[in-house]
C-alpha cells in the first residue's frame, strides 16, 4: 500500500508537544527514530526529563481522588469510548503500528489493533467488580475488607506489542481507580501518541498521559519518581532487576514481566502438522519471534524428529519476508539495527561452533532486505543444551529444536531455564498433557495451542520472568489495588 507517515508524524510531534508544554516539554532533548524497513531516520522523539516527569505525576496525583470516586459505570463509560474510538481509527493505527515496528499489517498489526479494543472493553466490564468481602467475627463484630486504588500507576510499555501492553497497562489500572503515566517506546512513539489524543478525547484531563523519550532520561525519571505509588514493568531482565532495585528502595509494590526462552513439548502421539503449526505460531515467527512468549526450545519425540524437520521446512519457506505495509508480507523486518545485530550475533556464534543452522522464508526484495533490518527465520536443531543459543533468550525468529526419548527427559530440559514465563504441551492423550502441564514450572501452561496474553486469563512468570500478575479480574485487583481489614463492633452493649 502507498503511505506516506510524515505529514501524520509531522502532526502528531507538533500536537504532543502543544500538549506537553504545560508540563515543561519541548524539543531541545530529542531521541531518533528510524523506519525498520529501510533503516532512514524518520523522526525525533521529545525526551521528557525529570522535570516533565514530576510535573506530569503532580497533575495524575491532583486527578486521581475525583477519578477514583467517580462511579464505576462512569470509568466504565469512559473507557468504552475509548475503545470504540480505538476502533473507529483502526485504519489510521494499523499503518502507522506497521510503519513504526516493522510488524506486518496483515499478520500482526490488525490483530494488535484489536486487541487492544477488546481489552478496553473487558476492563471497563470490570470496573464495577472492586469489591471487597465481610466475615462474621463474632456476636456484633463483623470484620470486612474494602479494595481502593493505589493512586497513581507509572507504566513502561516495550515495543514489541506496544498497543497490547499499553492497553492492560492503562485500562485495568484505570477501571480500578488509579491514574496512569505510561512511558512509550522509542520504537513506537507516534502510534502512542495518537493513541493519547483519542484517550484524551473520553478521559478527563490527566487521568492518563504518555511520556515520550528514552530509558535513561525519561524511564528512570518515572521509576524514581516518589509520586508514583505502583511501578508496572515490561521488559528486559536487566531492565526490569534495576526497576525492582528502586521498587525495593522505596518500599514501593512493582510488577515485573521480564524475559522468556519458552519451552513446547511435542509428544509422540502429536499430529506432525498440528505441530509444526504450533511451532510456527508459538514462535511468534511472523513478528520476528520478538515476543516474550515465543516457543524457542521445541522439544520433539525422536521418532518424528525427521518428519517434524521436512513440514518445518516447508511451512517457513513459505513465509514472504518484505515490506511491514504490503499486503502480502508475512514477516517485516525486526524493530530496530540493535535488535537485528543482536540476532546476528547469536546466529554467527551457532554457526561459528558448528551447529545445525537453517535458514527460510523468501525475500521479495534483495535490496529492500539489506538495507531495512530484516532477518530469515531459523532452526537450529539439537544444539548442545549449554549453548547460548539453547539458554539466552534471543528475541528474534530463532527457534532451537531438541531430540528427547523419555518424556521426563523432555519435562526435565524444560524446567532448566531461569526463566518461566510460558510452556506448551502438544499430544492426543489428554491425561500425560495434563500430567506435563503441572510439572512444567511456567506461570502460564497451554496444551495444544500457544495464544498471545488475552483478556480473562491471569498473566505473569515466575524465576526471572518476573513477579505479579496482569489481564484478568483477579490480577487487576492484585496489581492495582490495596486491601483494607476493617473490623466493626455493632453490639448494643
Amino acid at each position: 500500500m502507498t503511505y506516506d507517515p510524515s505529514p501524520i508524524i509531522g502532526s502528531l510531534r507538533s500536537w504532543y508537544l502543544d500538549r506537553m508544554a504545560p508540563f515543561g516539554l519541548d524539543d531541545t532533548a530529542t531521541v531518533p527514530a528510524f523506519d525498520p524497513a529501510t533503516g532512514v531516520e524518520i523522526a525525533a522523539i521529545p525526551v521528557a526529563n525529570a522535570a516533565t516527569v514530576d510535573a506530569v505525576v503532580a497533575a495524575a496525583r491532583s486527578a486521581q481522588p475525583l477519578w477514583s470516586a467517580a462511579s464505576a459505570s462512569d470509568r466504565a463509560r469512559a473507557l468504552l469510548a475509548a475503545a470504540d474510538a480505538v476502533e473507529a481509527a483502526t485504519d489510521e493505527l494499523v499503518p502507522l503500528l506497521a510503519f513504526e515496528t516493522g510488524k506486518a499489517v496483515r499478520t500482526e498489526c490488525h490483530g494488535e489493533v484489536s486487541l487492544l479494543v477488546e481489552i478496553l472493553r473487558y476492563f471497563a466490564g470490570l470496573a464495577h467488580e472492586v469489591k471487597g468481602h465481610t466475615t462474621k467475627l463474632g456476636d456484633g463484630v463483623l470484620g470486612f475488607v474494602t479494595r481502593h486504588p493505589y493512586g497513581v500507576v507509572g507504566g513502561i510499555v516495550p515495543w514489541n506489542v506496544p498497543l497490547m501492553l499499553m492497553g492492560y497497562k492503562v485500562a485495568a489500572p484505570l477501571a480500578a481507580g488509579n491514574t496512569a503515566v505510561i512511558k512509550v517506546p522509542e520504537q513506537a512513539t507516534y502510534t502512542l501518541i495518537r493513541m493519547q489524543q483519542l484517550f484524551d478525547e473520553h478521559l478527563p484531563a490527566d487521568v492518563c498521559t504518555f511520556v515520550t523519550g528514552d530509558g535513561e532520561a525519561t524511564g528512570q525519571s518515572l521509576v524514581t519518581n516518589d509520586g508514583v505509588d505502583k511501578i508496572s514493568f515490561t521488559g528486559s531482565v536487566v531492565t526490569g532487576r534495576a526497576v525492582g532495585v528502586e521498587a525495593a528502595r522505596r518500599i514501593r509494590p512493582v510488577t515485573l514481566e521480564l524475559g522468556g526462552k519458552s519451552p513446547m513439548i511435542v509428544l509422540a502421539d502429536c499430529d506432525v502438522d498440528l505441530a509444526v503449526d504450533g511451532i510456527v505460531q508459538s514462535m511468534r515467527f511472523t513478528r520476528g519471534g520478538q515476543s516474550c512468549t515465543a516457543a524457542s526450545r521445541v522439544y520433539v519425540h525422536r521418532s518424528m524428529l525427521d518428519q517434524v524437520r521436512a513440514t518445518l521446512a516447508g511451512r517457513l519457506n513459505a513465509l514472504v519476508i518484505g515490506p511491514p505495509l504490503d499486503e502480502a508480507t508475512d514477516c517485516g523486518p525486526m524493530v530496530s539495527q540493535q535488535q537485528r545485530d543482536t540476532v546476528l550475533e547469536f546466529l554467527a556464534a551457532a554457526e561459528a561452533d558448528g551447529l545445525d543452522v537453517c535458514r527460510y522464508g523468501q525475500v521479495t526484495n534483495g535490496t529492500a532486505f539489506e538495507e531495512g533490518y530484516y532477518v530469515h527465520p531459523y532452526a537450529i536443531f539439537e544444539p548442545p543444551a549449554t549453548h547460548r543459543v539453547a539458554t539466552e533468550e534471543i528475541f528474534g525468529p530463532v527457534v532451537c529444536i531438541f531430540a528427547y526419548d523419555d518424556v521426563n527427559e523432555a519435562l526435565q530440559a524444560a524446567n532448566d531455564s531461569e526463566y518461566g514465563l510460558s510452556a506448551s504441551v502438544w499430544g492426543r492423550d489428554v491425561s500425560t498433557c495434563l500430567q506435563l502441564a503441572d510439572r512444567l514450572q511456567a506461570g502460564i501452561v497451554q496444551i495444544n495451542q500457544n495464544a498471545i496474553m488475552v483478556p480473562g486469563i491471569a498473566y505473569g512468570g515466575i524465576k526471572n520472568s518476573g513477579i505479579g500478575k496482569e489481564s484478568s479480574l483477579e490480577a487487576m485487583l492484585e496489581t492495582y489495588t490495596w486491601s483494607k481489614t476493617n473490623i466493626l463492633n455493632y453490639r448494643s452493649s
